[in-house]
């Protein structure tokens, strides 16, 4: 897997550093990231929540308004686009 996600984390740290020296021990982290399964294998892929907001009749046949939240698993880098691999049996 390529190292986007912690090459960015390190240029993002730095340059916030410079331009904002009363932050001390700063630490950046991109969130958005989690370990799935897939098989028999644990991967690390970028996620991302995806928000549904619609109508819906209901019995009294009243409209409710309804939103459900479900996420996105990308398969490649959303930074760089390279295809990401499975890391760990």
């Amino acid at each position: 897997m390529c190292k986007c996600r912690l090459d960015l984390e390190q240029r993002y740290s730095e340059q916030l550093s410079k331009t904002n020296p009363e932050m001390m021990n700063l630490k950046v982290r991109l969130e958005g990231y989690s370990f799935i399964m897939e098989g028999n294998y644990m991967t690390y892929k970028p996620v991302m929540p995806m928000v549904l907001e619609y109508d819906k009749s209901v019995r009294s046949g009243r409209v409710s308004r309804k939103k459900e939240t479900t996420h996105i698993v990308a398969n490649y880098c959303p930074f760089c686009g390279k295809p990401l691999k499975k890391e760990a049996q």
